[in-house]
This record gives C-alpha cells, sequence and structure tokens, in this order.
C-alpha cells in the first residue's frame, strides 16, 4: 500500500501565494513548495503552498502576519493507492 501525507495551506490570492514563497525561499527555506490547488479544494485562489510537517505551519504563518495577509485554509492531504483525501484543519494563530 503506497501512502503519502502532506499539508496545503490556501492563501486569499494567487499573489499572496507567490509573494509569501518569495520570502520563504529568500529566508532560505526549501521545504516548501508552490503547488496547483487541487480541484476537490479549490475555493478561489488556484495556487498554495505545500508543506510535509505540520510545525512548518508555523513559519507560514509568522510570514503571513507579517504582511497582513489572510490565510484562507489548510489541508491535510493523504494519497492512499493513488487516491487524494483532502481534510480541512483548524489551525490557532
Amino acid at each position: 500500500m503506497s501512502k503519502e501525507k502532506y499539508y496545503i495551506c490556501q492563501l486569499a490570492s494567487k499573489n499572496y501565494a507567490i509573494q509569501v514563497m518569495y520570502i520563504l525561499e529568500n529566508l532560505g527555506y526549501t521545504r516548501f513548495k508552490l503547488i496547483s490547488t487541487p480541484s476537490q479544494i479549490k475555493r478561489g485562489c488556484n495556487y498554495s503552498i505545500k508543506f510535509k510537517d505540520i510545525e512548518d505551519l508555523k513559519i507560514i504563518i509568522k510570514e503571513v502576519n507579517k504582511l497582513n495577509i489572510e490565510i484562507k485554509e489548510v489541508y491535510s492531504v493523504e494519497r492512499i493507492n493513488g487516491k487524494r483525501i483532502a481534510k480541512k484543519l483548524r489551525y490557532f494563530i
């Protein structure tokens, strides 16, 4: 059985997602990836930030707060045998 788990942070707009990724890369973080938001959870912004460790959400929250950018939603995504299962998470700032 093939299983992969990761997280997706969806921001208020495509431009915000790109801006935050640019900042994260300039700070030396290489564990974040800009991805197209999966169609099953796409609501507005068509780009999201993907990361593997839920603790990395703290880094994103810190940077978006500096810019006064809103996080729309955070999801955990599991890919089990090729099927993607997304669950909306509650997060606290």
